[in-house]
């Protein structure tokens, strides 16, 4: 039976795919009542009648997909990938179609031309029916907010600010990096993690979550709609908005199990002030918007408006105080006063009923200059005279007045009752356990939290603490310090939030504030927007380009049994700066573009961790200027890759403002000792419009494009999707042309410096890839997708519109489709199942992906996580061989192995030599399947002997099979591995 299905995770075992045009065509299946995938014929390897060739045969039960690699019994290495894909009706070469039974010649080389000595003791490997299983998550750290490396842009990310729900839990609100994904996360009252809400939760149906913006995918899943893939976006809600508008607020103007967010939308003519409510456990039927302030029109155009919002309930809450916000009468930049009735300075009464507003209270006096406002207890132009509100239970008003410099009590009718003196007061929470008030205050240089423990009799602050001591004033006007005040059973804690210190918990202790929890010293991931990786083949070392500001550094990952993206730092312990990496896993190469307006590639040495690889001389630079920041126009680039003979190549653009600006992808065919080679242009993509870069092992060079296949139109259910119909394109192949080890591009006009038209492509693969930047009416090229190809030249590809990412195979069969969207919560808890997973393969937006023989990595860029999938397969003849050595990195950090045997491979007996001292030796050999064939009883060996021969036989005297084994040498103080293949 053959249907039309898009979202449900399919992984073909058996069938084919048919003729991708305008729909996916999926054979379905009902894997329960089939029998298992199995050997018709066991694969084998013989010498062919042509000298120096070998011919591989083997029959599968069924048509599945299948890869074929030669292994080296020597240490269990792959050699050569020699075929993979789908079998059936259209397999890639060199498989034969609409046959289960293939017969594959190998010519006696590696992956790269290179002729294998000792070929005919090779073994051949067949595995087929992949699946992937969840393995190890790095990042999605639920308390990554701002972090202290933070600078320049880095600072443009924003603090949403904190509300106590009415169960006493907190919620806190921001964006923690330029670009990053919006997050709203739910703590206890002491700062322990609950839960994310935004990323919006998965397993819900879109009846209960479609008012924060979402589509469907298909009749039972829904993604969130996406209206712009400049930043990170998800919903069309508040908190999809990115660092060109004003970032949402949080506000205590909500009912019961409600939270609300503060929407300002703004364009160059007008802003609009509404209330976003939702319930708190992140479920919202349909939309519930209210404006902020119906009559008078709040405010003004967006460029004529200062200041940023505080408000606060009435006891009754029937109204709610509102200040903060005011109308100018010029550009923002310099904030004259306006005299109309939003002006600076003034306390509106805002009936929640009616959201009418009448002038509570105004100061006699503000400065209206911005150059004197500077000099007053305002602060900067974008500052307000008045900054936050507090309400007690019996409707006292307490207000920051920042221009006089005091805390302002009034009666509820706007009756002063006293003031307190304060420099520069800017949040403001009454704790009703103990009738205090706590106060932030925040001028260029600090932020401080203190406390008014009797604000009746109080002239000075009881206590106090400094929060951060960078408290830059940004140009967006909403970054305000936000304060939350909870009772607990070990006391007092107020938490504190802003923008260059994160959130942290201060325990009130009466005569004294204490540290109780940073949420930077407790957040392992100093990255904070992950979307570029590159993995070594032969360690599972995996590189990424994170963003942390304008220090926009290389990331790694070392360490799977604990995985942390920590920093990547060279061998001088100076950290690794760059906007994108790739790794050469062969020659042992890492390489950073840089974050400099030119846009340079440097090289290092991937072993010596990490020294200059210079190409000529000392310096380290490889290549000349490669794109043009101007403009938003490569503040994040588009693609880099290494190919395996070690050139480089990049899509590289030119400024906006430039007229005849293009994107071109640039080849640099290096040669060790000679100069920096002159780039050759081998394609002319449509300018602006692609986004990713790889290639396989052959040199042929794929490049992500925006536009799609002409046969592949935008599918009826996603018509509606901007993200998908303005966002989603397909990957094109160019063949290389040129021999493997000097230039793979070298015809027409790829030498020129001007590429008068684009080369054909090979093939387009009719796979929905993406997003790719920018979009239609923005020159920024800061967000596009990252694909892989592995090395059998199956295609990974993620789609962060729809959650997905598609394993093809280089034909353009579709191997499967895995994804379903879901946060950070639903990701971890399909990870930690013990039982394994439900086939959800949950993720937020898949953004890159980086693959090796064993596992797929997939970057989730709204999670910030790093998601490891191991691969399974159905059929495996040599089940347990190794598909990469022991790393050259791995190996510097350990002893080399005391073991070693001759002769290996053998047929009859092999003597297993150590060296150095092993106290009371044990050993023992097992096989592929970890079972124990020969236990060596300890009266055979010494400390002196100091050697081991075993002739083949297990613990019965029984000859075991050929194939692989694994001897392991124990003692007290250390244990050590080596690999027998027994070859008789």
């Amino acid at each position: 039976m053959i249907a039309y299905t898009y979202d449900e995770h399919m992984t073909v075992k058996k069938g084919d795919y048919m003729n991708h045009k305008l729909k996916i065509l999926v054979v379905l299946l009902s894997f329960s009542t089939q029998a298992a995938l199995s050997f018709v014929k066991t694969p084998s390897i013989a010498p062919a009648a042509q000298s120096g060739t070998f011919t591989v045969e083997f029959e599968l039960s069924d048509y599945t997909d299948v890869e074929v690699s030669i292994i080296n019994p020597a240490d269990s290495t792959v050699v050569r990938h020699l075929a993979g894909g789908l079998l059936g009706t259209n397999p890639p070469s060199p498989f034969t179609a609409n046959s289960k039974a293939q017969r594959i010649t190998w010519d006696g080389k590696n992956d790269y031309g290179v002729a294998v000595s000792n070929a005919a003791t090779h073994l051949v490997r067949v595995r087929g029916g992949m699946r992937l299983s969840p393995n190890k998550i790095a990042g999605g750290d639920p308390y990554a907010s701002y972090v202290e490396t933070q600078t320049g842009n880095g600072l443009y990310a924003y603090n949403g600010g904190l509300d106590v729900g009415t169960d006493g839990t907190v919620f806190c609100s921001g964006r923690p990096i330029s670009g990053g994904a919006a997050y709203l996360r739910q703590y206890s009252p002491k700062g322990e993690y609950i839960k994310t809400i935004f990323p919006l939760p998965g397993g819900k149906s879109s009846a209960e979550i479609g008012g924060w913006g979402v589509y469907p995918v298909d009749g039972t899943t829904w993604a969130p709609a996406i209206d712009h893939f400049k930043w990170i976006s998800q919903t069309t809600s508040p908190l999809k908005q990115s660092v060109n508008t004003q970032e949402p607020l949080m506000l205590p103007i909500h009912g019961p199990n409600e939270l609300a967010l503060l929407d300002i939308a703004t364009n160059q003519y007008t802003a609009s002030y509404s209330i976003f409510t939702f319930n708190s456990d992140g479920t919202l039927p349909s939309a519930q918007r209210k404006p902020l302030v119906l009559t008078p029109q709040p405010i003004g155009a967006a460029n004529t408006t200062g200041g940023t919002p505080f408000v606060a309930l009435t006891p009754d809450k029937k109204s709610f105080y509102f200040a903060g916000l005011f109308r100018t009468t010029g550009s923002s930049w310099t904030l004259p006063a306006d005299t109309g009735f939003w002006q600076d300075g003034r306390i509106y009464k805002v009936d929640m009923a009616t959201r009418n507003a009448v002038i509570w209270f105004d100061l006699d006096t503000v400065v209206k200059v911005a150059a004197d406002r500077a000099k007053t207890g305002i602060g900067t132009d974008k500052n307000s005279a008045i900054h936050g509100i507090a309400v007690d239970d019996s409707g006292h008003v307490f207000v920051c007045d920042r221009f006089n410099k005091r805390i302002l009590i009034m009666d509820s009718n706007a009756n002063q009752i006293r003031t307190i003196p304060i420099m520069y007061p800017d949040g403001i929470r009454w704790n009703r356990s103990n009738n205090a008030l706590y106060v932030t205050t925040r001028n260029a240089s600090v932020v401080q939290l203190v406390k008014f423990p009797n604000w009746k009799t109080d002239t000075a602050a009881g206590i106090k603490i400094s929060v951060c001591s960078n408290a830059f004033s940004l140009f967006f006007k909403n970054q305000r310090s936000d304060i939350a005040v909870c009772p607990t059973d070990e006391g007092i804690i107020v938490w504190v939030a802003y923008l260059t210190s994160g959130v942290t918990l201060f325990k009130d202790n009466e005569t004294s504030f204490t540290v109780f929890k940073d949420f930077q010293k407790v957040n392992k991931q100093p990255c904070l927007l992950l979307d570029r990786i590159s993995v070594d083949n032969n360690t599972e070392n995996i590189y990424a380009a994170c963003q942390t500001g304008n220090n926009t550094n290389i990331f790694k990952i070392d360490n799977w049994n604990d995985p942390v993206l920590s920093y990547c730092s060279t061998s001088a312990k100076k950290r690794l700066s760059g906007y994108d990496v790739a790794v050469d896993s062969r020659n042992r190469k890492l390489f950073v573009r840089s974050v400099y307006a030119n846009g340079f590639v440097f090289r290092y040495n991937l072993d010596n961790y990490v020294a200059p690889s210079p190409i000529f001389g000392s310096n380290n630079q490889i290549t000349d200027t490669l794109h043009f920041r101007g403009g938003f126009v490569g503040n994040n680039d588009k693609g880099m890759a290494v190919a395996s003979n070690g050139h480089l190549a990049i899509i590289s653009g030119q400024s906006l403002f430039k007229p005849a600006a293009i994107q071109e992808v640039r080849y640099f065919p290096f040669k060790e000792g000679m100069p920096l080679p002159s780039p050759l242009k081998i394609a002319k993509p449509e300018i602006y419009k692609n986004g990713g870069l790889q290639f396989d092992l052959q040199g042929n060079i794929y490049i992500g494009t925006k536009p799609r296949a002409p046969e592949f139109a935008v599918p009826a259910i996603l018509a509606n999707s901007y993200g998908y119909k303005e966002g989603v394109g397909s990957i094109k192949k160019f063949k290389a042309d040129g021999s493997f080890d000097s230039t793979l591009f070298v015809n027409g006009a790829r030498g020129t410096d001007t590429v008068s038209s684009a080369i054909t492509a090979e093939k387009t693969y009719s796979v929905d890839y993406g997003p790719i930047g920018p979009e239609p009416g923005s020159g920024c090229d800061c967000r596009s997708a990252r694909f892989s190809v592995d090395a059998y030249g199956r295609l990974y590809v993620p789609n962060g519109v729809v959650q997905k990412v598609t394993l093809l195979d280089n034909a353009g069969n579709t191997i499967s489709r895995i994804g379903t969207y879901g946060n950070i919560d639903d990701i971890k808890r399909e990870f930690n199942r013990e039982a394994g997973t439900d086939g959800k393969f949950y993720m937020a937006q898949p953004s890159a992906t980086a693959v090796t023989d064993d596992y797929l990595y997939i970057t989730d860029a709204s999670s910030a996580a790093l998601l490891r999938y191991k691969k399974v397969f159905d059929l495996d003849n040599l089940p347990g061989i190794s598909p990469h050595p022991l790393s050259v990195s791995r190996s510097m950090h350990k002893a080399v192995s005391p073991l070693s045997a001759f002769p290996n491979p053998f047929s009859t007996a092999s003597r297993i030599v150590w060296s150095g001292k092993f106290s009371a030796p044990e050993m023992a050999i097992y096989n592929l399947k970890g079972q124990c064939v020969r236990k060596v009883s300890p009266g055979a060996l010494s400390e002196q002997s100091a050697s081991f021969e075993w002739d083949g036989r297990d613990n019965f005297n029984k000859p075991v099979s050929r194939g692989i084994y694994q001897c392991r040498l124990t003692s007290k103080e250390k244990s050590a591995v080596i690999r027998l293949v027994l070859s008789r």
